[in-house]
């Protein structure tokens, strides 16, 4: 018996190889989804046709394609998500505004990365002007800004800290902290407790001759 190479999947037909028609009109249904996103960024002032839109595909989105809980526990939206606040553009430094034109305060400032404020004109010319000379280092050459970045830190950090290492996030800073620790003194076990409501993590390690073994998590709330 031959083997299928299609899926039906969200009321969709999805090729999992063997068959370029469906691949290319998956493909055409992308790029063109992708252009009218691109052309609502670009505009200096959305509709209120644009705003339903917006709103409509974002909450489908997320039940479909990102997270459905988000759409449960976020005060953005209802129950019945028929009054799902999207967010659009910042409205000064410590507030935003949504797709319909509301302005919210901003008390969480994105858990810290709006701690100068939404678009600070000062950040916006620096980015402008990093992004028209290099929007990356090539990962290949030496990049001299980190070399940079991290000669100011070693001068404002206390004691004997003379190193940096840089990274994308919490998980990735906290998983080197703790592989530097392992490596440098041989802790066997790891616990840390914080307090109230927040998660509880107990770290086991394990060390073998010669080599290092997995490390375990427990979770416990």
């Amino acid at each position: 018996m031959e083997r299928s190479n299609r899926t039906e999947w969200s009321g969709r037909i999805y090729s999992t190889g063997g068959d370029d028609k469906i691949v290319k009109q998956n493909v055409a249904e992308a790029n063109a989804y992708a252009k009218k996103v691109l052309a609502l960024i670009d505009k200096e002032e959305i509709t209120p046709a644009d705003a339903a839109w917006i709103t409509e595909e974002t909450v489908e989105g997320f039940r479909d394609h990102v997270n459905p809980g988000f759409l449960e526990y976020r005060k953005a939206t209802t129950v019945e998500h028929a009054l799902a606040a999207v967010e659009w553009s910042d409205a000064g430094l410590n507030a935003y505004r949504d797709v319909n034109g509301r302005e919210y305060i901003d008390c969480l400032g994105g858990f810290g990365i709006f701690n100068v404020g939404h678009r600070n004109p000062r950040v916006v010319k620096a980015v402008a002007n990093q992004l028209r000379r290099q929007p990356l280092h090539s990962q290949d050459l030496l990049d001299p800004l980190r070399a940079m970045l991290a000669k100011t830190l070693a001068l404002l950090t206390p004691g004997e800290l003379e190193y940096a290492f840089f990274c994308n996030s919490g998980t990735e800073a906290i998983e080197a902290a703790l592989k530097l620790a392992k490596a440098l003194t041989m802790w066997r076990e790891v616990e840390e407790r914080s307090i109230g409501d927040h998660l509880v993590v107990r770290l086991q390690i394990d060390l073998e001759v010669g080599g290092i073994d997995p490390i375990w998590w427990t979770h416990a709330k």
